[in-house]
Parts: C-alpha cells; structure tokens; sequence
C-alpha cells in the first residue's frame, strides 16, 4: 500500500498580515549521511559503523516544550523530551531530557506543516525512534503517542479535523481538543472555484479523460445531500502550477517520487482570539506524474485510478484529515491506496459524516447508522438499517431506534455523535438529533482466527497449507474463521505463469524468499495476512527491453572513477542512438541526491557503488534496490531485505579475486540498471562480463546476481566466460 501525503503551508494573520510563508516544495531532502570511511579508496562500498538503522534508538518520554526556528528557507522545530523509558539504546538516557529536531513549526506568525514529518503536543507521552545526530536526535520512523494531554479529547472513528494551537502544536481530532484550540480548519464560503492544468499528465492519459474523472472526484463530495459543500469547476489553463501561492485553487501534475501517489497543500488564516477562524484560503492538488495512472470508467490492475486517488484528495482540500486506522480502511478518506483500487470513489458513512460535520446541510440533519461487526443492524422508527445507511431527520427529532445484532453476538453499547441517546446500555432506546451525526452500535462476539493468504500482484495462485488444517486454495481465500488458534504451513509455487515467486509478507513484514511459510494465528495474533509477492521478467528480459527500444533515450551515467567509467564503456557500445553519457555531478540529469531527473532520457544504467555512485545510494536507501551494501570495517556484506546474500572478508579481495551486482529497479515508467562491485576490481569485472553476456541474456532469469571473478589464469584480465561464476541470484 501506499501512503497519500497532505502537504500543508500557512500564512498565520493575528489582527492584520504577517508576511508569505516559506513554501515547503522549497525544500530538497538530502541522501542519507554516513560517517568517514575506514577502508581504502578501493572499497566501492566499506563503512567504518554500522548504517543509521542499526544505530537507531526507541524512547519514551513526556514532551516538554517546543521550540521552533527559522533556519535558511525553512522553519525546524526542537522538540524538548524527558525520557522516561528506554526501550532500546543505552540505558545512560533514561531520566535525562533529549532534544529532537524535525522540520515544520511556528515562527513568528509564519507556520509550517509537513504530513510526512512527525508533530508533538506539549504534555503528550510518545514512543520515539530516533538516531543521534551531534547534540540533537532525528526522527527515524513515525512517532507513537501513548498518552495525550488530559485538556485533549479522543477521537472518534470514522473522521477527523484539523485543529491548532500557537505554542502546542497540530491535533487530529472529531471534536475540539480544548477551549484554545483553534478550528476545525475549513473554507468560509463552504466550497471555492478551482481549474485544471493537464500539461506534465503522463502520455498514456489524455487531457480530456483526466478532466472527466478529476471533475468527478469534487462532484462526488457535493452531490452529498447531507452537507453543502459546492464546488465551481473553472476550466483548464497552462499559466500556473500546483504548490504555488497564487490564489488559484489548481489540480494538476508534477513529479513527487518516491512512494507518495498525490499531494494536496493549502494555504490558511486565522485572527488571534477568535478560535472558530481558521481558515482555508488557497488549495493545490498535484498528482505524480511518474507513477502509472488510469481515467476510465473502471479500476486498471497495476495502475492508480485517477478518481480513486483524486477523491481522497479532494476531501483535504476542504479539510478533512487522514485517516490510519484499519477499521477506517473502507472510507475514501484512508491514507492508503492500492494499484487498481476504486473504492474511494464511492464516500462511506465517516467521509459523509465528516464533510456534514464542517458543512452541514440546510434540510435537515443526516445520521448514519453504524454497527461492530458491520453484519448487525438498527431499526429506526421501523425502518432497519443496515451498516452504513444514512436518514435525514428534524433537528430534535426523537427516534426510537432497536440494536439488532448479528448470529452469534449480543448488544453491548452505543457509541455517538451529533446525536444522543437516553440509554448507551440498553439495546432499544430513544435517538434525540441536534446536528449531523452517526449512531453505532457495538456487539459481543465471540473470539475468531482467521488467515486471509493473498498474492500479488495476480490472483488465482493455488497454494497449499497444512498443519492443524489441511487444504489448498486459490488467492484470495482465508484459512477459518475457526474457533480457537491454530498454525499452519502455507506453500506458495515458484512460478505463476510468466511471473516468478520473490517472498512471503506476513501482516507486511517481509518474511523471506521460502516459497513455504509458517504462520501461527493466536490469542497475539487472531487476525493476520500472509500475501505471496511475485514478480515478472527477469533481468535479462529487462535489459534487452532497455536496450531494444530505441523509441526512447538511454541514458548512461558516469561517476569520474576510472574503474566506474572502464566498466560503463563496455555496456555503452551495445546501445544504438539514441543515447547520453553524462557525470553524475550533471545536475540537469541526476539531482545531488542521486535521484535522476529523467530529463531528456527515459532508462538509466548505471555502474559503481553506493560510495562512488549517488544513484546506487539512493535507490539503496529508498528500499527500491534488489539488494544493499551493509559492509563494515572487516567484511563486504549484501543483503536482500534482511538476509546476508553475501559476506566475505575484505582481506580475502583483490585484483584477482572480487564480486560484483548486477540488478534491475523500476521507478514508475523508467528502468534502472546499476552494476557494482565489492571494490573497484569488481566493477571493472561487471562491464567485461555485461559484454560477454549481452548476446545470451535469455539465460539470466532471475531479477538480480551476485558474480564472482577470479583470475584464474593470472593474466591480471578478466576473461570471459572462464572466470566468472554465479555465486547467487533471486526474485
């Protein structure tokens, strides 16, 4: 799944005008940092620590204050934490008062929010995975709050808003978190005009179906009878484009990368003392244009669907916030999204509860009917209702309602909002409505285990399980639900028709390359999901496409080491125009990052190590990589997620005896090609073999190789094929 980022900036205004705020796109995220290295300029790859994963530290602790600086274009926020527990890290930090640093914060009436970086309140309790970075520490992962401050309210399934308090910070909330906070962010007008601009729009989409289906997703919101959301459609225009403070409320494309599908920011006000004033003045979409997208009538396996993803994003321009939740994974407003998914196009009852919430409708009052487990029901004046349904009432309306549950359960209590009931506890009871709202009732059942075993990207794979069960099923299926815990051993082929089986996750752990899997479901565990990845072609395949397909430019990038360069010249002579050789300081072609531009060229090869070569580096750390470096002062290691593909001590290296990777990564629609060896012996071995190889690529099936070279007959040449072995290869 992916993640869908709201990527927010606000000019604050007290009584009058401050001043523009610093605009997050403004902001480049560097590659990872590492220490010096402790090994010769020969190493391609040779750390002196361990990478910055393995130095992390989980803490828990109390946040004690905030404070936020203005440092270059961007605001940095230096969150002050007593640590009460550390779970892992040194012992020495527990009772001392750490200072966390992350971007984002207030300075000066300008405020700055990035979704993807974590934000505290102060007084919260949190769980904290961090790395030590001088005198400050960087967040590694998202934070967990364990306790949130006693004036902050919990809340509610289904949806949540936005809220802010100077000096405290952001909070997701159904309800106001207290009396000074500052909310729920919304448009004064109760909707805004907005225009499209279909230049970047990926070339297999035309500019008058994504007009078509991004219309659709704003329609999709209005057409709700229960709110009064309104939406203007102006047309398309070319003259400006997404995340520019401008006052025009733009949707349209850019290049995001990595993982994140689309972003919504917005621009905002509030009046100091006044906390029903912010404010919604300005919104942007931008949807990625190097990911694969689909506008047709319906989903598209292995493409986001322009509705889909469009519809979420629509909901945050109006300010509705994420929701993470997995029992909130049905609404539109879920942070995640699947390839080929269409089920945000339609609203459920938290988004129609959300949206009525800021914008309540003027006929009345809409209630939706909820019920845990979703197969119980509600009779409402008579009317039963199943989960999800929805009645539009008088305000004071009083509605005798009857708590239906399902075979197997019995009531428990009842859960609301914007209406109220005489009784939580009783199952037959009265509803008085004094707003727009929902009614859930919550039922007894008894304990399930259930394993859904899945597949991906295709379906229809026969895998076989036994242990305390025995069967076989075709994806997707689920093993129960059985009354009591039960393990079983989950068999997955090592082929699916031209797809090849590469690993099993578990509740989205990756577990290992083993087609055969064991899975206890228990008291821990009663729900889990165990999915099959396949993957097609193999590297041969990919890179006869690359080099075939002369429609489109190659490029070939260079890292000014001789030995990169020596290897790179070998596979540059195989391609026809067009092509480009260019450095990797060439900032039109490849960011300082590592991160290609994809300017003026489509596929990339690229040769050397993650220390001589930025573009290795960055997939490596992005997590797109096959394999990764993860050496240290006395052995190269390689590895593929976390199992050792290859380790070997750096003293056992030299001009007669190395390795080498070879490996292909997909980054949207473009292909990546990286080769790199152990030190530079091993790189230079990389292009003589390419070249050997290049007219029997057929027999490289497998997704990547690791090779050894040894020189054999001691001519300080590596002679192809005699001196070259295969050592290990995988999906």
């Amino acid at each position: 799944m992916v993640l869908l980022i709201l990527l927010v900036t606000w000019v604050v205004f007290g009584s009058a005008p401050i001043g523009a705020a610093q605009h997050p796109s403004t902001f480049q995220p560097e590659g990872q940092v590492f220490g010096p290295y402790a090994t010769t300029s020969s190493a391609e790859n040779s750390v002196a620590f361990p990478l910055a994963e393995e130095d992390s530290m989980i803490l828990q602790g109390e946040v004690l204050r905030i404070v936020s600086v203005l440092e270059g274009p961007l605001i940095v926020s230096y969150v002050a934490i007593l640590v009460t527990q550390v779970v892992t890290g040194p012992d020495s930090l527990l009772g001392t008062e750490i200072l966390l640093q992350h971007l984002g914060g207030e300075v000066n009436g300008v405020l700055l929010w990035l979704s993807d970086q974590p934000y505290f309140a102060v007084g919260e309790t949190v769980e904290v995975k961090v790395r030590q970075e001088g005198n400050v520490y960087v967040p590694v992962s998202p934070k967990k709050t364990l306790a949130t401050p006693t004036n902050v309210l919990a809340t509610a399934a289904g949806y949540l808003l936005q809220w802010y308090k100077p000096g405290t910070g952001w909070m997701t909330s159904t309800t106001r978190p207290g009396a000074d906070w500052y909310g729920p962010l919304k448009w004064s007008s109760g909707g805004f005009e907005y225009w499209i601009n279909t230049q970047g729009i990926p070339s297999d989409l035309s500019g008058s179906s994504f007009v078509t289906y991004a219309t659709a997703c704003f329609q999709t919101w209005e057409d709700d009878l229960g709110s009064s959301v309104d939406f203007t459609y102006r047309g398309t225009r070319t003259d400006t484009v997404p995340e520019q403070q401008d006052g025009i409320n733009l949707v349209g494309w850019g290049l995001i990368g990595g993982s994140t599908i689309a972003l919504t920011s917005y621009w905002g006000v509030y009046s100091t003392g006044n906390y029903d004033s912010l404010r919604i003045t300005e919104t942007d979409i931008k949807f990625d244009s190097s990911k694969l997208w689909s506008a047709q009538p319906s989903g598209v396996a292995g493409r986001f669907d322009v509705q889909n993803i469009g519809a979420h994003e629509a909901g945050h321009t109006f300010g509705l916030a994420d929701l993470y939740e997995s029992a909130d994974s049905e609404q539109t407003m879920y942070g995640y999204a699947d390839l080929g998914e269409t089920k945000k196009r339609t609203l459920e009852w938290g988004d129609l509860a959300g949206v009525a919430a800021l914008y309540p409708s003027t006929g009345g009052y809409t209630v939706s009917f909820l019920t845990y487990p979703a197969s119980g029901m509600i009779t409402a004046d008579g009317v039963l209702k199943t989960n999800g349904e929805t009645g539009t009432y008088a305000s004071g309306a009083r509605v005798h309602v009857v708590a239906n549950p399902p075979p197997g359960c019995s009531f428990s209590y009842w859960e609301a909002s914007g209406v109220s009931v005489d009784s939580t506890s009783s199952a037959e009871t009265y509803m008085t409505v004094s707003n727009n709202g929902w009614l859930k009732a919550y039922f007894a059942q008894a304990q399930q285990y259930v394993l859904h075993v899945q597949s991906s990207p295709v379906t229809g794979v026969s895998i076989s399980y036994s242990g305390s069960y025995s069967g076989s099923g075709n994806t997707n299926f689920d093993v129960g639900p059985k009354s009591s815990s039960f393990t079983v051993t989950l068999n997955a082929p090592s082929t699916y028709g031209t797809y090849r089986f590469s690993h099993w996750t578990l509740d989205g752990s990756n577990m290992g390359s083993s087609p055969s899997l064991t899975v206890a479901v228990d008291d821990s565990h009663k729900d889990r999901t165990a999915v099959a990845v396949y993957v097609s072609g193999g590297l041969g395949e990919t890179i006869s496409t690359v080099f075939s397909d002369t429609t489109v430019a190659l490029g070939f990038m260079e890292t000014g080491n001789i030995y990169d360069d020596s290897g790179i010249g070998f596979i540059y002579a195989h391609r026809s125009p067009p092509k480009i050789l260019f450095t990797k300081t060439d900032t039109t072609r490849v960011f300082a990052t590592g991160q290609p531009t994809w300017l003026g060229y489509t596929h990339l090869v690229a040769v050397g190590g993650r220390l001589a070569n930025p573009t290795t580096k960055y997939y490596e750390d992005l997590g797109s990589a096959p394999l990764k470096f993860a050496g240290n002062g006395t052995h190269a290691v390689v590895m593929k997620g976390s199992e050792i593909e290859l380790i070997v001590s750096w003293s056992s290296l030299n001009s007669a005896n190395d390795y080498f990777v070879m490996e292909a990564i997909t980054d949207g629609t473009h292909k990546v090609i990286i080769l790199w060896g152990m030190t530079q012996w091993g790189t230079y071995a990389s292009g003589i073999y390419f070249d050997g190889k290049f007219t029997d690529l057929a027999s490289l099936g497998d997704g990547w190789y690791i090779v050894r070279w040894q020189d054999l007959n001691a001519n300080t040449v590596p002679d192809y094929p005699t001196e070259f072995t295969v050592v290990a290869s995988g999906a």
